[in-house]
């Protein structure tokens, strides 16, 4: 027994006196603690790895090491770290230090409570300041005068204070059990960062585009569910009527200043993280709101030139949660009605998000998460199913950062009969009959990398495929006596490129960047449609006729920007866009998007700041695929143009935002003037020999857009007030020589309105108990004048038999201006503590049933959701 001792501690002995007889020489200053790593590596043959470290290899460190022993290397690079290091088997292994049981005792005798007063540089109380301990939950509200208290936490805690229109601090607490705290204001607005129509992030003050942001708060606090819908009466020049469940591709109403397309407005293009959906705004609706950062719109042509075709009106820009480094579950649990004037009685929804954030510090975050959510039958036989599951991540710190996001959602609405045709134009015998249903699946997958070669050189690489699958299964005995099959597929893949210069150094009063990139993009639109007498709803069975038609787009380009700027004043932006498209006419050759802009930042007194911005920019739309090829169809024919043109829209934007008070109020006023051109049209070209109808698609008409946008902003410590009101003229413009149609120049273009306007209202409340309580209302008033559109109600009569309506059979005939729509929505919420909240939130308080799309498309009514939030922290870091 005594001889195994003997022999163990003699084998310990040998393996230390090897392990800490390896030697380093080393002698640099300033040289990277991953050099010296690497130098261990290689003078000692030992490996390094670090488990979970808060150590940030770039940092330097003067070495002088000559011939020391690796113990006495290790020792010095981790001085003064909670770290500790282990060495197994030629692997040095170093770790954070577990804290032992006279650690953890000690921290809990260390915790403390500390109150104390935030005033502003007056010495005026700031009521509902936000008081949080650093990397915890522990959170709590100033209450009227300024006064918080906060108990338990560590005596070498840090506080972080926070209130609308100053700036944040974090102060440590260093044992004391009083802190009294003074804040500044806010220096400027102007500094707040966007990307807007950039691909990369500016300050306001250097941003030429009408931009606007809404933030994850606004988006918690709306009533409305349904992404597409966010926008009206929140964001001046966007319009997005409700087209209702029973219609389909809703997102298409969705438009911004008015429409570059001649029979309605034409998708928006969008992106989540950077990564293009591929039917753009066409099923926006179907993306789950709680995963939301923020959302940026950028109103105008000149976001084309860095984003390409299909941008002409504007973009719109998603960018989701990537998690925070407290491991924490949050979690909504809702439920509520819908009120209809199609059925008896409210009908039950309820709406569940779900998702788990956390991460390491100075290392990477994540966001994993999901929604499920039914809508009851507010019309009969109807009902709808969204699900929803996403992840996302991202790196922090060090030159390099990676992001990466994925995002499943499904929504499956069975429509049944719809009460306004089954009212008004079915025979009774075959009313209630019809069934119909919808599914899209969306299908995204990302990953952004961001790499700097130097301080003045930032690089950033885009990957992303979006796939949108919009399926229809009808069962229509009373309308065509068949039974129908749609299955539209968006796939789109890209990659993007780009990176931004700054050629001069930050201490220069003269500043210049350039920023320079390339896209590739492939979009396959696959259309699969199937007609029957007798196959069911499920789409099975025999078909009499099924068609398959694929529509491929590739599109290439490049663009350059630049952009000097004299003191953080006067910004001055120039870009140029080369594109190729497979879709353009075989004779048109490389798009060309260029814009340029100016703006400046100027003081007035010592309140009062101005930003006057003048953009000029130029974007693209292709044609589609079978504008070009043409097709046969059973009853009309499109004949083929291989020249088609893309249509383009360009014009001037001229604006002005305003900072005073502090920066409590807040204005920005936008005239526009854009004209569209070489819009596509489809005039008649009489019959071929078959008798079906000849048709095609050229380029001969032209739109004018112009308009004004307004926005106005006030908050106070308890009040937030916006407002907005828009001038949307959206007129047809030269129609050709050539032109045989019905439209006239100056008619207002289809699927459009001239008005919008908006007043949101946000007040917090103090708390109603002790502790950590609060709460806060939140009132939202949108208006939007009647869409200019189809009478489709009086059609459809006229084609069932009922009347013999002077119109006739030309839809065109039909054309009218729909009521104006108003929308009074309210949200309630209060914090109990800092893990529990619970909300009320409704939509449509008047109860309004007018149409806003289609007058054949039945709305809901009333919605009301009550519910409870909950964020539980697992793990403190």
């Amino acid at each position: 027994m005594k001889l195994a001792a003997i022999i163990l501690i003699a084998t310990f002995m040998q393996v230390s006196a090897a392990t800490f007889g390896q030697q380093l020489t080393l002698n640099q200053k300033k040289v990277t603690i991953d050099e010296v790593f690497r130098q261990i590596r290689k003078q000692t043959g030992y490996d390094v790895l670090l488990i979970g470290s808060k150590i940030n290899t770039e940092n330097t460190i003067d070495a002088k090491f000559n011939q020391a022993p690796l113990k006495e290397v290790l020792d010095n690079i981790l001085s003064g770290k909670e770290l500790s290091y282990t060495i197994d088997d030629k692997t040095i292994v170093i770790r954070e230090k577990e804290p032992t049981i006279f650690d953890k005792i000690k921290s809990i005798l260390s915790q403390i409570t500390v109150t104390g007063k935030i005033t502003d540089e007056k010495n005026q109380p700031l009521p509902g300041a936000t008081v949080q301990v650093k990397g915890k939950s522990n959170v709590t509200i100033a209450d009227k005068d300024g006064v918080f208290n906060l108990s338990n936490i560590d005596e070498n805690a840090v506080l972080i204070i926070s209130v609308v229109g100053y700036e944040k601090v974090e102060i440590p607490v260093n044992g004391k059990t009083t802190i009294n705290i003074s804040l500044k204001a806010k220096v400027s607005a102007l500094d707040e960062v966007v990307v807007g129509g950039n691909v990369v992030p500016i300050t306001r003050r250097a941003d030429i585009n009408a931009t606007d942001v809404i933030t994850s708060q606004q988006l918690e606090n709306s009533p409305v569910q349904k992404l597409d819908q966010i926008f009206q009466g929140l964001v001046p020049g966007v319009a997005s009527p409700d087209r209702g469940s029973v219609s389909t591709f809703n997102g298409i109403g969705l438009s911004i200043r008015g429409s570059n397309g001649i029979a309605s407005p034409t998708p928006i293009k969008v992106y989540i993280d950077g990564i293009e959906l591929a039917a753009g705004s066409t099923f926006l609706e179907n993306f789950d709101k709680s995963l939301i950062d923020h959302i940026e719109i950028t109103r105008g042509p000149s976001a084309s030139t860095l984003y390409g075709s299909g941008a002409s009106s504007g973009i719109i820009q998603i960018f989701t949660k990537k998690g925070v480094d407290i491991n924490q579950l949050n979690l909504q649990v809702s439920g509520g009605t819908i009120e209809s004037k199609y059925i008896k009685g409210p009908v039950f929804q309820q709406v569940h998000n779900i998702s788990y954030e956390g991460g390491k510090k100075d290392a990477f975050t994540f966001n994993i998460g999901g929604n499920y959510s039914t809508y009851g039958n507010y019309i009969p036989d109807a009902d709808e199913k969204d699900r929803s599951i996403f992840a996302s991540a991202k790196s922090v710190g060090g030159p390099v950062q990676i992001g990466f996001t994925l995002n499943y959602s499904n929504v499956d609405n069975g429509v049944g009969t719809n009460p306004i045709l089954s009212d008004n134009i079915y025979p009774a015998a075959v009313r209630n009959i019809d069934k119909v249903r919808y599914t899209t699946n969306d299908r995204l997958l990302g990953t952004d990398l961001n790499f700097k070669f130097a301080k003045w050189w930032q690089n950033t690489i885009v990957l992303g495929q979006d796939y949108q699958e919009w399926i229809s299964k009808s069962t229509l005995p009373t309308v065509t006596k068949t039974y129908n099959y749609y299955d539209y597929q968006y796939n789109t893949s890209s990659i993007r490129y780009n990176n931004a210069i700054n050629i001069l150094p930050d201490s220069s009063a003269f500043k210049f960047n350039i920023i320079s990139g390339l896209e590739y993009k492939y979009l396959l639109l696959n259309t699969v449609t199937a007609t029957g007498t007798s196959a069911p709803i499920d789409g099975s069975g025999t078909y009499s006729s099924v068609g398959i038609n694929r529509q491929p787009q590739k599109s290439t380009g490049y663009f350059i920007q630049l952009a000097p700027s004299y003191k953080n004043v006067l910004f001055f932006n120039a870009a140029v866009r080369f594109e190729n498209n497979s879709l353009f006419g075989n004779n048109y050759g490389t798009a060309v998007s260029p814009r340029i802009g100016v703006t400046g930042n100027f003081h007035i007194g010592n309140d009062l700041t101005l930003k006057p911005r003048i953009t000029y920019g130029k974007g693209t739309t292709p044609p589609q695929l079978y504008y070009k090829t043409g097709s046969i169809g059973a009853t009309s024919v499109i004949l083929p143009n291989p020249d088609i043109r893309p249509q383009y829209q360009q014009g001037f934007d001229y604006g002005l935002d305003g900072f005073l008070l502090n920066n409590r109020l807040r204005f920005n006023i936008t005239y526009y003037n854009q004209k569209a051109k070489d819009l596509f049209v489809e005039p008649s070209l009489g019959k071929d020999t078959l008798g079906r109808a000849l048709y095609q698609y050229t380029n001969l008409q032209s739109a004018i857009n112009t308009g004004y946008e307004t926005e106005l902003t006030y908050h106070t410590q308890h009040l937030n007030f916006t407002g907005t009101f828009s001038i949307i003229n959206s007129k047809v413009g030269d129609l050709g020589a050539n032109y045989t149609g019905t439209y006239v120049t100056g008619q207002q273009l289809v699927g459009t309105t001239n008005r919008t306007a908006g007043l949101n209202i946000n007040y917090s409340f103090f708390k109603l108990f002790k502790g950590d309580a609060g709460g806060a209302i939140a009132m939202n008033l949108s208006y939007m004048n009647g869409v200019y559109t189809y009478d489709y109600l009086g059609y459809y009569k006229y084609a069932f038999g009922h009347d013999g309506d002077p119109r006739g059979s030309n839809l065109n005939n039909y054309l009218t201006t729909y009521q104006p729509v108003t929308k009074l929505q309210l949200s309630m919420n209060y914090r109990l503590n800092q893990k529990l909240s619970c909300f009320f939130q409704a939509n449509n308080l008047t109860n309004s049933n007018r149409p806003e799309y289609q007058n054949i498309t039945p709305l809901k009514g009333r919605t009301m959701l009550f519910g409870i939030r909950s964020a539980l922290n697992f793990k403190q870091q």
